[in-house]
């Protein structure tokens, strides 16, 4: 008995859920006001004969300075100043390793066929030794750094 009960109810619940859905879908519908319509205006387009126009071609290449640079080489006369570099001559000692103890690091050299052990920041040659990497040693000179590789 309980279950046709509940069965009913549902029924009921059903159909009138139904029907408000069917109600809002034919009251929408059913308005049948007349939608104003808004008079289509002719687009005034202008006249082909009547264009004026022109291209202005008077801008810079940018990807070709030359213009510029013309320019400014005949506005102004340029000096050059000749600077002369020490020329940086290649050390005439050998790396040939490095030695660790404890503490510190030894760099081996061979210069005039002797073969010396050297430490950081000692002078060789007129040479100051800067770092000792196991394939090569930098070394600087007058401000100017060169590296030897390991022979």
């Amino acid at each position: 008995m309980k279950n046709k009960k509940m069965t009913y109810l549902l029924l009921v619940l059903t159909v009138l859920l139904w029907g408000g859905v069917v109600y809002r879908i034919v009251s929408y519908m059913g308005n049948d006001s007349p939608i104003p319509q808004n008079p289509v205006k002719e687009a005034s387009m202008p006249r082909a004969d009547t264009l004026d126009f022109s291209l202005k071609l008077d801008y810079r290449d940018p990807f070709l300075n030359t213009d510029q640079k013309q320019e400014v080489a005949g506005l102004r006369k340029v000096s050059h100043r000749v600077m002369s570099k020490s020329v940086l001559v290649p050390p005439v000692f050998k790396y040939k390793g490095l030695i660790r103890n404890k503490k510190n690091i030894y760099a081996v050299i061979e210069s005039d066929g002797s073969v010396e052990t050297v430490s950081k920041h000692m002078p060789i040659d007129g040479y100051r030794i800067l770092t000792i990497n196991p394939d090569s040693l930098i070394v600087e000179k007058n401000g100017q750094k060169y590296s030897v590789k390991v022979n």
